[in-house]
């Protein structure tokens, strides 16, 4: 599907902008903590679903674009963009001591990927500029490697993974064009399998995995303008190689984050319409209706977010002025 390069939203002149970006490495980075460093805690009540948000130890450098995932009991923040140029970075967060260490780059730095973990490896396919290498993290070893090369290069994308398979989906293959596309990659082969397409191509969706199906929500695209917001919620069966469609999101959302805790799906932050968010919804799969959630503390675009113990981390991110962010918060359910 092809479309204009350039929308008249500050979300497109971000992209073209970055075919343009330098790469190298920010020798000097700041730690840019939240950007209302005097919200330390927040409970909002009138919400149905009660979270308390509350700031943890900042990571050591501010990064948007990157991503988040949880292996042995430990958070990784890997890549992602400083304010200045695309890092490597690799830091490592303790729940239990709240502290973040760095352990080893990656090969080739990138932003927009998509992050999975199975065992103790941690796999980071994809991004910018439209790439199809797959980079493997051994958690024990501090090494990284590289395994078979995702099929289609493309990058603004999200993953899941299910019965030990990892599944990429959608994105952007070029500045003009987004996909559908879904490929599977299994780590015991080092194989890649063309699945059935996502019914609606989209970027920049958030991909998260519950009671082995996959669940697509948001991001962008449409044959009249590729940076139109979707509201769009669809669900992936591995098992048949089959879609469906869901309730769509409360709002239309550009790149939201997830977590699952318990029966619910955490949709957080993102943008509504070009205007970033703090928004919180709350899915309910079993029953396919939403419901809203306290607030994140401050609206954030391509922040890193896990689950980890019952409890929402959101690291990293950025604000409209894309400014990166060293901030790492929790949220933890009443």
């Amino acid at each position: 599907m092809k479309s204009k390069i350039m929308p008249l939203i500050t979300i497109g002149l971000l992209f073209s902008s970055m075919i343009f970006c330098s790469c190298k490495k920010d020798n000097n980075p700041t730690p840019n903590p939240d950007p209302d460093p005097e919200l330390d805690t927040i409970t909002v009540i009138d919400p149905a679903i009660e979270i308390t948000w509350s700031t943890k130890a900042s990571m050591p450098s501010s990064r948007y674009g990157g991503d988040a995932v949880v292996c042995n009991d430990k958070i990784y923040h890997i890549g992602g963009r400083s304010s200045q140029s695309i890092q490597k970075s690799n830091y490592v967060y303790d729940p239990v001591l709240n502290s973040w260490s760095t352990k080893a780059e990656m090969q080739v730095g990138t932003m927009n990927f998509a992050l999975a973990s199975i065992g103790d490896n941690i796999y980071a396919i994809g991004g910018d500029e439209f790439l199809s290498k797959n980079e493997i993290y051994n958690t024990i070893s501090d090494t990284w490697t590289y395994g078979q090369a995702m099929p289609t290069p493309r990058q603004h994308i999200d993953c899941a993974v299910v019965d030990g398979k990892i599944y990429v989906i959608g994105g952007l293959t070029s500045w003009g064009n987004y996909t559908g596309v879904n490929e599977a990659y299994d780590p015991t082969t080092n194989t890649w399998e063309t699945k059935a397409p996502m019914p609606t191509p989209r970027h920049n969706p958030a991909v998260v995995a519950y009671k082995d199906k996959i669940y697509v929500f948001g991001g962008s695209g449409s044959p009249a303008d590729i940076w139109t917001y979707q509201n769009t919620v669809e669900v992936y069966d591995p098992a048949t190689d089959t879609w469906a469609s869901k309730q769509g999101l409360p709002t239309n959302r550009f790149n939201p984050f997830t977590a699952v805790i318990d029966d619910k799906i955490f949709v957080i932050g993102g943008s509504v319409e070009s205007v970033m968010t703090s928004r919180v919804d709350v899915y309910y799969p079993e029953t396919d209706s939403w419901e809203d959630a306290t607030d994140l503390l401050n609206p954030l675009l391509f922040a890193g977010v896990v689950t980890y113990n019952n409890t929402i981390f959101v690291s990293g991110g950025c604000n409209s002025n894309w400014t990166a962010y060293s901030s790492n918060y929790q949220g933890v359910l009443k």
